[in-house]
């Protein structure tokens, strides 16, 4: 698809468009099931991908068939691409678009975001066991808030290219040893001196052992 404004809502099932009205309306994808097969949304603002599942395949938030526009404020949520070894789950190029729940497992990478790439929010995502990254982001792809996402075992690292600009949340971090461990989802690791140098903000909580509430640094 290439034209609509929807309105941000997930109403309706299937391919679903709220009948006589051009924009400002419900514009989903939902449910839909995909094997050996992408899913490629081009362009358009605040549409709704919902509880969609590709195998062997990729979701592409890309740009439009004559490459003039890219897909901005959607909501992808619930979705689930797995065994895609070929492939990338999802990926990216559209900006200020939330990426909320979607499991991306058992591909090349999770979720690959291009240059054109910004502003998006991303939480709550899974992307484990991927060959290569559960996270890419490109050089430009600039200004995404993570939270709450899930990203482990996958084969060179879990996050590459965070942007400095950006945040990241994850539960534990492990720096240390001669690869310095978790340091790759939050900076840069320099074996020679072992330092972690931080490319992105951290924010500290610890957890006391009779369940009080832990001390933010």
């Amino acid at each position: 698809q290439h034209v609509g404004v929807g309105d941000g809502s997930c109403i309706g099932t299937g391919q679903y468009v709220s009948p006589g009205i051009a924009q400002d309306a419900p514009m989903v994808v939902k449910n839909n099931q995909i094997t050996n097969g992408n899913l490629h949304i081009g362009t358009g603002t605040n549409w709704c991908l919902e509880g969609n599942t590709i195998t062997k395949g990729t979701f592409n938030i890309g740009l439009s068939y004559d490459y003039s526009t890219v897909p901005t404020n959607h909501m992808i949520k619930n979705n689930q691409a797995t065994d895609g070894k070929a492939f990338v789950g999802f990926y990216i190029l559209g900006s200020e678009n939330t990426l909320d729940s979607n499991i991306s497992n058992n591909n090349n990478d999770g979720f690959e975001f291009s240059g054109h790439s910004q502003n998006n929010l991303i939480i709550n995502n899974v992307a484990n066991d991927n060959t290569e990254y559960g996270f890419e982001f490109d050089a430009e792809s600039l200004g995404h808030t993570l939270t709450g996402n899930t990203v482990t075992g996958n084969g060179i690292s879990d996050f590459d290219g965070l942007p400095a600009v950006s945040s990241v949340s994850v539960g534990t971090l492990n720096i240390g040893g001669s690869d310095g461990v978790d340091c790759s989802n939050v900076g840069t690791w320099d074996g020679a001196t072992r330092t972690c140098t931080l490319t992105t903000d951290i924010q500290i909580i610890t957890d006391n052992s009779d369940g009080a509430p832990g001390i933010t640094l």
